[in-house]
């Protein structure tokens, strides 16, 4: 059977004693260094989920920047390309109108040339037919 005596009394006394002893001594740090833990985790966790959103919004920004810059850069491209259809087009007219131009000056000096060529040609048959006639009538050297 259990007895009960002075023994038992001290070594609750003993146990309480050192109970309050660990709490003070060991526990309490222990469970202090453990919050400040879960604080310096909590804390970290909490810049990294933010220095990720910063980063997911920042991707998505540049994406809208890229995507705008593709945008102006092919209406500018658009611009541009009709811009220069149209001085091409003006170019081309304006190089038709020149040689139209020069064609038809050529074609006038062409007709003058014929003409005086003609005129040329006459003198010369006109000769001609008087010197076979003069040699054919009346037998004369010219």
């Amino acid at each position: 059977m259990l007895e009960l005596d002075g023994t038992l009394i001290v070594a609750m006394i003993s146990f309480i004693v050192f109970a309050f002893i660990m709490n003070a001594v060991f526990y309490q740090p222990i469970m202090k260094i453990m919050d400040e833990r879960q604080a310096f985790l909590a804390q970290n966790e909490a810049t990294a989920n933010n220095a990720q959103n910063e980063s997911i919004t920042i991707s998505e920004q540049k994406q809208k920047e890229l995507a705008d810059a593709r945008t102006a850069a092919t209406k500018d491209v658009s611009a541009n390309s009709e811009q220069f259809k149209k001085e091409q087009k003006a170019e081309i007219e304006k190089f038709s109108k020149e040689q139209k131009i020069i064609t038809e000056n050529e074609k006038i000096k062409l007709v003058q040339e014929a003409e005086q060529a003609k005129t040329e040609i006459s003198a010369g048959v006109d000769d001609i037919a008087n010197i076979i006639s003069s040699k054919i009538i009346g037998g004369t050297n010219v």
